[in-house]
């Protein structure tokens, strides 16, 4: 019982879908991450939000109809600019039904304020990710939280200690590394983290510091998905 009590489940519950298969979209938001999916029993999880409220509008003004502004979950992986200030107006804009974060660190900058200010005022209930909850999305699909462990890493900081996401349907899956580095790919292979995947949505936007030859055996991807923005120093 204590080993069940420990596993965070979600079922969400919608209408049934009219297309009622797994789609992942890697939005265009330019430097940065913005992840819209949408699982065969039709919720909606967006992962990230991009560096700009416009950069995230635009992008899902292109994949969701202009009628329909509901978002089942939105998942902030860590409170870098680049994943988090599009999601300050995803709050404001859309009908979002819940929230996952990281454990709330040492930030305490505007943008992250904001972040918890439209929390609050959207009456949005935010939960903390920790390694081992999961997420049932219906018609076979999971959302697993690989990482962070319930105790931060000692000595990293937020990138290292983000949220890493599974997505699996069947023999598909998807990893999604956040911006993980060095230090918390090591922690995950060490502890023999389940990250064979399909599809590797690369750590950090490609920098040199993520995605280790070690990392890369053990999730063994047949594609990977780089997020990055034109003419950047990656």
């Amino acid at each position: 019982m204590a080993a069940l009590a420990s596993v965070f489940v979600w079922l969400l519950v919608l209408g049934p879908s009219t297309e009622g298969r797994l789609t992942v979209t890697f939005l265009d938001v330019g430097q940065g991450d913005a992840i819209l999916i949408r699982s065969p029993a039709g919720h909606r999880i967006l992962v990230d939000g991009g560096p700009s409220g416009e950069a995230i509008s635009e992008a899902l003004g292109r994949q969701l109809p202009f009628w329909d502004r509901h978002l089942d979950l939105v998942v902030l992986t860590h409170p870098d600019l680049d994943h988090l200030a599009g999601l300050v107006t995803v709050l404001e804009r859309y009908d979002v039904d819940r929230a996952l974060a990281p454990p709330a660190g040492d930030d305490d900058g505007p943008t992250y304020r904001a972040w918890r200010e439209a929390l609050e005022r959207e009456h949005v209930p935010a939960d903390e990710a920790v390694a081992g909850e999961w997420i049932d999305l219906g018609g076979g699909a999971w959302l697993s939280v690989l990482h962070p462990p319930p105790e931060p890493l000692v000595g990293a900081d937020e990138d290292e200690n983000g949220v890493v996401l599974k997505l699996s349907l069947g023999e598909a899956s998807f990893l999604l590394a956040a911006d993980l580095g060095a230090k918390g790919e090591t922690y995950l292979t060490n502890r023999h983290a389940d990250l064979r995947a399909t599809v590797l949505k690369v750590a950090h936007h490609g920098s040199a510091g993520s995605t280790s030859p070690d990392f890369l055996a053990a999730a063994q991807p047949l594609a990977a998905v780089v997020s990055v923005g034109r003419d950047n120093a990656y």
